[in-house]
């Protein structure tokens, strides 16, 4: 998701800027807080799902599984696998469910 995310940003400053620099500066600005919050929760979850130590994944089960069942908790997670979050406060979100693709965007015919 976050491969789809960096093209569409991309693709998005590549239309909208006055230059080549300018463009790359904005997808820069637009990417930083996503990758930021994606590199974090990689580094601290990795050793939860991919360690080879029974007592992490003990730790994991028993946090994870109840945690789950909490529907706010439940909403993080699916926004987290859906590479919609920036933080656990804000997210980054060029378009609105169910809506336009961006502000400005042409279909081309």
């Amino acid at each position: 998701s976050l491969a789809l995310a960096d093209a569409w940003s991309l693709a998005a400053s590549l239309r909208a800027g006055a230059s080549l620099a300018e463009s790359l500066e904005a997808y820069g600005r637009d990417r930083r807080a996503h990758v930021r919050w994606y590199t974090w929760l990689s580094r601290l979850m990795t050793p939860a799902f991919q360690s080879n130590l029974v007592p992490f994944g003990w730790a994991r089960d028993l946090a994870f599984g109840p945690a789950s069942r909490i529907r706010l908790v439940r909403a993080q997670f699916a926004d987290i696998l859906l590479g919609e979050q920036t933080s656990p406060f804000t997210r980054w979100a060029p378009t609105q469910r169910g809506g336009p693709l961006a502000p400005g965007y042409r279909s081309e015919p």
